[in-house]
């Protein structure tokens, strides 16, 4: 029974609402008419979604996305009083004997549907079949567009124009509400901890493709592409019959199809010449024939299923090894070479089979799996009379090895790390991969064998096991003569294309190079030196050389791998020297913002005007200093806290706008309201060429002080830190940014850093460190045609003491003509063009002086190689000014005057110069 407060609010209730009913929203869907299929007159009133469904076959959908449920006369359920369960995914049902008086009222619903789908457009295209590969009983429900096209051969082009998404049941894609990417070079990607629920519904996809010829070909038994001839001469002519005549045994004798394809892939239609094509003939293409007078370049490739492109002497006996009396007729490959050591081929390019008789196997009318790799099974189960024909079969092992398909750059290098001497010749690739590590990578696509001479493996005519993830294994037992060839094998390591939904790529990253014993671009150090930057654990890395050119044009041998980062060591390389690299990460899926780094959330706006505007510019305006100014990241939801994609509105989104959403672009007219936050990680200074000093960690916090300043390290570093810093750039010394330790600090780009302890509320501050901007500062100022060419007339070497000396006097000598006696000014860099204020050698320099640098001063006992120009303004070129140089030498206070005399100073100027005899 209910109790007398709420049967009372019940009936205030229905008195206050029964006068009229608001039409309830059915956004961007329709209304079902009302339905009552039952009554209570027995226990319920039962207007159930799937009952009504049952009985109403095709008038309701699958998955409504609202109800409206009201008594008979009209009135808004709710005027009842009753205890009810109404949702869309159930309908309504009223239990009799939940109620005050045992009796249910009489209701009727209806149902909020998605507008129908409309068939989206394929111009010009066709639509292929629906496919479904996974469902999201693991992480994904990965629809994935190359998964498909490599587990569908043939059955998807290369690249689609568009894709239609949809629930298994036909429903759209966006019914499911869930987080999704899709594309037509993606296919539909639904990962589940990316939904609220934590599980994706799933999916079905189907890719729009260009009309283009399809090319059916049971078996997928194509032959290999041919590309015989090029446009030079009077056309391009792949013509049947010289191709089997320069490629015997590789293409059968009456092909069933043609395949053709311009050189770079695409279909020949694309090329749009006027061209002659088919099975029996070929392809031609005359250049006479073409509005441009020239043809393109085509391959072309033959269906032959049916017909043998073995040679007669290539086949093997016939082999019986079992019959249908049990459960099978088992003429597998595997059991036939086990079962006649020597006698099939490990890998045959063709099988052949027959009724015992000799009639071709089809005439038996089985259903039978075949193929070169397998041999023929026939399951008695499988047959409509529940038994098969007794066959026969034999194989094509072709006597002729050529390398397979694999550009020569992406072979690795011979290995022969074994003899014939004990039991076997064992060219293992997982033994091969241990003793010759980041050589061979983990996979590889294609394997070449050969004997020691060059000649290849099969003319050795032993049994041996060889493929693309084994090597090669010759075992002496099982060879006529009781002992195999040596061999040796090459392994063909092709890059893989590297695949990130959304494009979802981190900035490129490079934080070495080979100058060392390795260029090592790992992902520890890079996430460590780049905090936030790189999520935890990438998807998939890319490389390139710094030029920009595939990592792969390098010819290096490295590891790469998303979980490592890539690591190249100048020792495994034949010339002893990697290139020097860039990468980046994957990170779809993944936030790279510490949960630290996130701003609050804002919300400014609400879609009451023509947008919801909620913009980075004003929100840092209305609340100035509570968003840096170049957020890496941004974050939106809904005000309800729902992830902004549930509120399928077409909005703008990024770190450096925020987000926007115009009502006029909705479907329904109207926005939901959104609010944002933005990833604000560490940002460094800003620094013209990027012109920062070492990093200096002088002091710890055991005193009473983390005392970084700039006047103490400008003492203690001599010529490693400009005058006059334009900036500084401060971080704890495990790398974190120098706020993460929450310290009150004095930071300045003319003091450096200090912490005192006593001002922190732990009364400890943390350990820093300090760089400065020296861009700028000791800039020579001269008018750019003022300047002299650079010099380079020494550089550092064992024999000199790793000392390099580039003055005034020693270049005049060599250049009289091109330096003036008195420059104005002096600009000196290494020879990698680092500005020598930034380059960490204590040196002495000047404009009547110009460089030297002594080995034995600096810390790693060597000097940078460096080159110098000079500031000539209107003077004519001639001698050098001997005093100004031994002013200049002696305000330097240079090292040893035995040093620098020979190479400073004229011979006559030797005894009247008075240098102070100790080290700078």
């Amino acid at each position: 029974m209910l109790p007398k407060t709420i049967t009372f609010l019940a009936s205030l209730i229905a008195l206050t609402s029964a006068a009229s009913v608001r039409e309830p929203s059915c956004n961007n869907g329709y209304w079902t008419p009302f339905f009552d299929r039952d009554n209570p007159s027995g226990d319920y009133d039962y207007e159930a979604l799937s009952a009504i469904q049952n009985e109403n076959p095709g008038k309701v959908c699958a998955s409504p996305i609202g109800v409206d449920a009201r008594l008979l006369n009209g009135n808004h359920y709710s005027t009842s009083g009753e205890i009810v369960s109404v949702n869309p995914n159930l309908g309504l049902i009223c239990k009799n004997e939940d109620q005050e008086d045992r009796k249910c009222e009489d209701y009727k619903v209806r149902f909020c549907c998605p507008k129908e789908i409309v068939e989206p457009e394929c111009n010009n295209g066709y639509w292929t079949p629906f496919f479904d590969r996974d469902n999201p009983s693991g992480g994904y429900d990965y629809e994935s567009l190359s998964d498909i096209q490599k587990e569908n051969p043939g059955k998807v082009c290369a690249k689609p124009t568009g894709v239609d998404a949809r629930l298994l049941n036909g429903d759209h894609y966006s019914v499911g509400g869930d987080v999704v990417s899709v594309g037509p070079s993606i296919g539909l990607i639904c990962k589940n901890s990316d939904q609220s629920d934590k599980k994706c519904e799933d999916y079905k996809v189907r890719f729009c493709c260009p009309k283009e010829p399809i090319f059916q070909c049971p078996y997928n038994a194509w032959t290999a592409w041919f590309d015989r001839d090029n446009p030079s001469g009077t056309g391009d002519h792949e013509v049947l019959s010289v191709l089997q005549q320069e490629n015997p045994g590789k293409i059968c004798p009456s092909p069933s199809a043609i395949d053709a394809q311009l050189l770079n892939g695409d279909s020949y239609t694309n090329g749009g010449d006027v061209l002659s094509i088919s099975p029996s003939n070929g392809l031609v293409c005359l250049n006479s024939g073409q509005s441009d007078k020239k043809c393109n370049d085509y391959k072309v490739r033959f269906c032959c299923f049916g017909e043998s492109t073995c040679r007669k002497e290539d086949w093997t006996p016939w082999f019986d090894r079992d019959n249908p009396s049990g459960y099978y007729d088992w003429e597998g490959l595997a059991s036939i070479q086990q079962e006649n050591p020597g006698r099939v081929c490990s890998n045959p390019t063709a099988v052949d089979a027959q009724l015992i008789n000799g009639n071709p196997y089809t005439d038996g009318g089985d259903d039978v799996v075949i193929g070169p790799t397998h041999g023929l099974t026939c399951k008695n189960d499988d047959q409509k009379d529940k038994r098969c024909n007794d066959y026969k079969v034999r194989f094509c092992c072709s006597k002729v090895s050529e390398p397979p398909a694999c550009k020569e750059e992406h072979w690795t290098q011979w290995f022969d790390r074994d003899n014939p001497s004990g039991q076997a010749d064992y060219e293992a690739l997982s033994n091969l991969q241990v003793e010759n590590p980041g050589k061979i990578c983990a996979v590889p696509s294609a394997v070449e064998a050969q004997l020691l001479n060059g000649d290849p493996h099969t003319s050795g005519g032993d049994v041996v096991t060889v493929g693309a993830t084994i090597g090669l294994l010759c075992f002496n037992k099982l060879q006529p003569d009781g002992k195999c060839n040596d061999y040796k094998v090459r392994f063909c390591c092709e890059p893989e294309e590297p695949v990130c939904p959304d494009n979802a790529w981190t900035d490129w990253f490079d934080r070495d190079d080979p100058s060392g014993g390795y260029d090592y671009e790992a992902l520890a150090d890079l996430q460590k030196e780049n905090p936030g930057k790189i999520c935890p654990s990438p998807s998939a890395i890319d490389a390139q050389l710094t030029n920009g050119t595939p990592y792969t044009d390098g010819g290096d041998i490295l590891t790469i791998s998303p979980t490592v980062g890539l690591i190249c060591k100048n020792s495994d390389q034949p010339d002893k020297k990697c290139n020097d690299y860039k990468v980046r990460f994957c990170c779809f899926g993944e936030s790279t913002c510490p949960k630290e780094h996130w701003t609050p959330w804002f919300d400014r706006d609400n879609p009451g005007g023509y947008y919801d505007w909620e913009g980075l510019a004003a929100i840092q305006q209305d609340n100035p200093g509570k968003v840096c100014s170049n957020p890496t990241a941004v974050d939106a939801q809904l005000t309800s806290g729902a992830p902004y994609t549930d509120g399928n509105d077409d909005v703008v989104i990024g770190p450096t706008h925020g987000l926007t959403c115009k009502n006029d672009d909705q479907d329904d007219k109207r926005c939901n309201d959104y609010q944002v936050r933005f990833c604000c990680s560490e940002e460094t200074p800003s620094c013209p060429n990027n012109a920062w000093t070492q990093w200096f960690d002088r002091d710890n916090p055991s005193g009473k002080y983390d005392y970084e300043a700039l006047f103490v390290l400008q003492q203690e570093n001599p010529g490693k830190i400009c005058s006059s810093p334009s900036a500084v750039h401060a971080q704890l010394t495990t790398g974190a940014p120098y706020t993460d330790g929450g310290d009150n600090v004095i930071l300045s780009a003319q003091g450096g850093l200090i912490c005192e302890n006593a001002a922190q509320d732990d009364k400890e501050c943390e350990d820093y460190k300090v760089r400065f901007c020296c861009a700028g500062d000791n800039q020579p100022v001269c008018r750019k045609e003022d300047w002299t060419p650079w010099f380079d007339s020494d550089s550092p070497t064992r024999s000199n003491g790793l000392s390099d000396k580039e003055t005034l006097y020693a270049l005049r000598k060599l250049y009289p003509e091109e330096i003036c006696s008195n420059p104005s000014a002096f600009d000196a860099q290494t020879v990698a063009g680092v500005p020598y204020t930034n380059a960490g050698d204590a040196l002495s320099v000047g404009p009547t002086l110009g460089l030297i640098c002594t080995g034995s001063h600096q810390s790693d006992r060597a000097c940078n190689d460096y080159k110098v120009r000079f500031c000539c303004e209107g003077e004519e070129t001639g001698g050098v000014n001997d005093e100004q140089v031994a002013e200049d030498l002696a305000a330097e206070g240079l090292g040893l005057i035995d040093t620098i005399k020979d190479d400073v100073l004229p011979p006559k100027q030797e005894s009247s110069v008075v240098i102070e005899d100790h080290l700078i």
